[in-house]
């Protein structure tokens, strides 16, 4: 009895829903016919401003010494992009300058820095035909000690080390994190011969402990 009730329900709940679904889409497809559509007003709205050039994406933002601080790409038109960096004060990107004066192509450049106030850069680098994971100490907008962390040397501890040369590839969508006892801790997909294992490495000190979990 409780099944036929339930069944009862169903039935008239979806007679009672029927007009409002057929109207609503038929509302909808006039909106498309006119070029127009239909939103739902924001319960909040923030102002945003422009930090400069509508070339500059993929932001990532910081707060080092007190300062909030962003790394960011800036695309130069048939050439690639240009690695930057500067300090937002007042809603205003003031004294951007470029990480590196050489155009490459870049993606993701991250700062992190740890608990002893360390930051690092860490960015995803396309040279010598593959992506590559970096990660360098990071100063007053400048990187000292810049490293590969996929390099096919790290991994041959888990695989041959001719096999890992023939098949090592590219190292993409690293994320990173703090580490509690200083450094930080870097994760990324890694191309292990057309499989896509997780990697990890923890850079502390400049001291650089690598693991792979395959998967």
């Amino acid at each position: 009895m409780n099944a036929v009730y339930g069944r009862m329900f169903r039935f008239f709940v979806c007679i009672l829903l029927l007009p409002s679904i057929l109207f609503g889409h038929a509302e909808l497809c006039q909106l498309k016919k006119a070029g127009l559509f239909r939103f739902e007003q924001a319960e909040h709205e923030y102002s945003v401003s422009s930090l400069g050039s509508p070339h500059f994406y993929d932001s990532s933002t910081f707060v080092f010494k007190g300062e909030i601080r962003v790394v960011f790409l800036e695309h130069i038109s048939g050439k690639g992009e240009r690695l930057m960096t500067g300090e937002i004060t007042d809603g205003k990107l003031v004294g951007s300058h470029a990480v590196f004066a050489e155009v490459g192509t870049y993606k993701n450049p991250t700062v992190t820095v740890d608990a002893k106030g360390q930051a690092y850069l860490s960015w995803e680098e396309f040279k010598e035909d593959r992506w590559q994971v970096m990660v360098a100490c990071f100063d007053d907008g400048r990187t000292e000690r810049i490293e590969v962390l996929n390099q096919p040397a790290f991994f041959s501890g888990d695989l041959q080390a001719a096999s890992v040369g023939r098949s090592f590839a590219n190292g993409i969508n690293h994320a990173t994190a703090p580490h509690p006892q200083g450094g930080v801790s870097i994760v990324w997909q890694q191309d292990m011969g057309g499989q896509f294992d997780v990697a990890h490495a923890k850079v502390s000190e400049w001291i650089a402990d690598f693991r792979t979990e395959h998967s």
